[in-house]
């Protein structure tokens, strides 16, 4: 099972209002009611982040819950204006057609669908808590490290731009872009709950679940769906492994997947910009689209993807609107430029600085093809109790043709994906370089199309079923059931009860292999990092090895390490030549001038090893072995799990 304290609680609900709270305020300033309100909620706020941030420091600001809240009470005051003084205009011009209005649903169907979104995000949740434990989980693979870091290393020197997180494991560099929208709100959250870092991460993944299911309902809903498909949607959103669970344990990828599952709630904001062409919902969406590139530049892109289908629908439906939609449109991308400068620029400086990534073909074309459909991406066998429904669903897709720029965008990154899974040419590394080349993260974008193609199944075989009960006379016994939401929720219960609770147990084994598959970080070597803590203290540099875990001593203790991150075994010729001379020759501080000049260039005071490696081929950097035979150095801290030297008073200057 897992274990869930009182304060876990806190921190989650805690971290919710935080991402909910500052868009909640703006979007319902700028008019936005109902599911679209809540949808847009996170990535509205990431939008905050990912814009006033990078800009905080120039203005005098640090970046902390001050900032953030009070940069999104000055936004909310702008919109609430703009809104107010746009509808006053309005009134004061002849009446213009109005967007139809969406079909209302009864209070039953609005509470149904609540309920929905409620028992997908509880099943989430499960997944989750099954998978990690516990909340204190450390993840025991690559880029968790980074991510650590890089939330204490902002809420630290309350430093939000980009450039400067080179100072975590690229300091040498002269110029440095990553995208920080994720850890400027994380870091946000870990100033205002005081929780240890890896539990401010592992928080967040429960949301995840909400943000798809909000996100996919109010899509649905934008584009008039019947509150049934729209419920057994949210009901069977949390229950797919491609999406989000395959790109959570893998790294994890904590920027991405949030920058995917907050796509569809983007595209409704679009979708209200093509409608309506209101300033408001202009800036509304620049924010969202700034939201989505400080998140991850890749979000945009799929973003993208989707808009062009959505884009091409709309004016195909409604020639009319395409010169007025193009001004709108130009509105659109001309506020996320401004507001967003720093992280457009930073990714346009990186666009080009890596050769495009090939992971390798792993099958043909109709083996892709074949796992998308069954849902058998990256595992040993499929979902066996929804493929049925996914075929149905395919079978019967002309019913899904009111959604056909959705379906069309999830088809545009099917694929990539089967391009990705079978091909190794270049221009196939060109076409899905945004994702490097990566068929995980591309299956997971077709998998959202995935899911309503599933519960348009589930209504179908629902409906079949409800033909023969009230037609069949040999199944007169069984029409106790022969009322459509009674056999509904037979059946969901059904698949429910087959894929033992919708599959929380496949997904939590999954979940669970990123954060219990090592020993890059074990509870005594964090016990050991805040042991140490007070013996190094706050500035002093640490020598590390890069891949034994003890890079986590900045996100766990505060510390500062000599590598902040796991160096890539193709970046080690192309590492500094202080640090990769030290990494080879530290050992030879007694003898090498070099050495000592290196150390002393670095700032470096003390040297810490632990005993975990990263991956099982990892062997311990040749320059920190035997340092007990090192004279330069003194044993200040042994345990079983890692030990701590103190470089000697004046053994760099001789």
């Amino acid at each position: 099972m897992f274990s869930l304290t009182g304060a876990d609680v806190a921190l989650v609900l805690s971290y919710a209002l935080l991402l909910f709270l500052p868009g909640l305020a703006i979007a319902a300033a700028a008019g936005l009611r109902g599911w679209r309100l809540v949808a847009v909620a996170p990535v509205l706020t990431y939008g905050i982040g990912g814009a006033v941030g990078p800009v905080a420091k120039q203005f005098g600001l640090s970046w902390g819950p001050v900032t953030l809240l009070g940069s999104a009470l000055a936004l909310f005051v702008l919109m609430l204006l703009i809104y107010l003084v746009t509808a006053w205009l309005r009134g004061r011009r002849p009446a213009k057609a109005q967007q139809e209005p969406l079909p209302a649903w009864t209070r039953r169907a609005q509470w149904g669908v609540i309920g929905a979104v409620a028992f997908a995000t509880l099943v989430g949740a499960f997944v989750v808590l099954l998978g990690l434990r516990s909340l204190d989980a450390i993840h025991q693979d690559w880029d968790a490290i980074f991510h650590g870091a890089v939330v204490r290393f902002i809420a630290d020197t309350g430093d939000g731009t980009p450039a400067a997180l080179k100072a975590i494991n690229n300091y040498n560099l002269d110029s440095f872009f990553y995208p920080n929208g994720y850890h400027l709100i994380a870091a946000v959250a870990y100033d205002l709950t005081g929780m240890p870092i890896p539990q401010v991460l592992n928080a967040q993944l429960i949301l995840v679940p909400l943000f798809l299911v909000t996100g996919l309902v109010a899509v649905l809903r934008t584009m008039r769906a019947p509150a049934l498909l729209v419920g057994v949607t949210a009901v069977l959103s949390a229950s797919f492994s491609s999406v989000p669970w395959d790109v959570l344990w893998r790294g994890p990828l904590l920027p991405y997947t949030t920058g995917l599952v907050l796509v569809p709630a983007f595209l409704v904001l679009l979708g209200q910009v093509l409608a309506t062409r209101r300033i408001c919902l202009v800036l509304l969406t620049a924010i969202a689209a700034v939201g989505l590139v400080s998140l991850h530049p890749s979000a945009a892109f799929i973003a993208l993807g989707f808009a062009v289908f959505q884009i091409g629908q709309h004016w195909y439906r409604h020639r009319a609107e395409i010169l007025p939609g193009v001004t709108a449109l130009l509105g659109v991308g001309a506020l996320a430029v401004l507001i967003g400068l720093p992280h457009l620029l930073g990714a346009l400086s990186t666009a080009g600085a890596d050769e495009p990534v090939n992971w390798g073909s792993v099958g043909s074309p109709p083996a892709a093809v074949a796992e998308l459909i069954t849902l058998n991406h990256g595992s040993p066998f499929p979902q066996w109790f929804l493929t049925p429904f996914a075929l149905i669903g395919l079978l019967t897709i002309k019913r899904l043709r009111r959604y056909t720029w959705f379906l069309l965008g999830c088809g545009f990154f099917g694929v990539l994906t089967m391009l990705a899974y079978s091909y190794d040419h270049p221009i196939v590394s060109i076409l899905t370089r945004p994702w490097w080349d990566d068929r995980y993260r591309l299956a997971a974008i077709a998998t959202i199309g995935m899911i309503v193609i599933t519960a348009s199944g589930v209504l179908v075989s629902r409906d079949w079923l409800l033909h023969q009960l009230r037609t069949r006379d040999r199944l007169a016994r069984l029409r106790v059931l022969a009322r459509p939401m009674v056999l509904l929720l037979v059946l969901l219960s059904v698949v429910g009860v087959a894929s033992r609770g919708f599959y929380v147990t496949r997904n939590a084994n999954r979940m669970g292999w990123g954060w219990h598959i090592g020993v890059t970080v074990t509870p005594g070597e964090w016990q050991a990092l805040q042991r140490i803590k007070p013996i190094v203290g706050p500035g002093h540099v640490v020598m590390n090895d890069p891949f034994d875990g003890s890079a986590w001593m900045r996100a766990l203790a505060g510390l500062t390490p000599v590598f902040g991150h796991v160096v890539a075994p193709e970046s080690y010729q192309a590492l500094d030549k202080p640090r990769k001379l030290l990494l080879e020759k530290f050992n030879q501080l007694d003898t090498s001038a070099d050495v000592r000049k290196a150390a002393k260039d670095l700032k470096i005071e003390y040297v810490y090893v632990s005993f975990g490696m990263i991956r099982e081929t990892n062997r311990r950097a040749n320059g920190l072995r035997n340092l007990d035979l090192v004279k330069s150095l003194e044993l200040v801290d042994d345990s079983p799990s890692d030990r701590l030297y103190r470089i000697k008073p004046g053994a760099l200057d001789r």
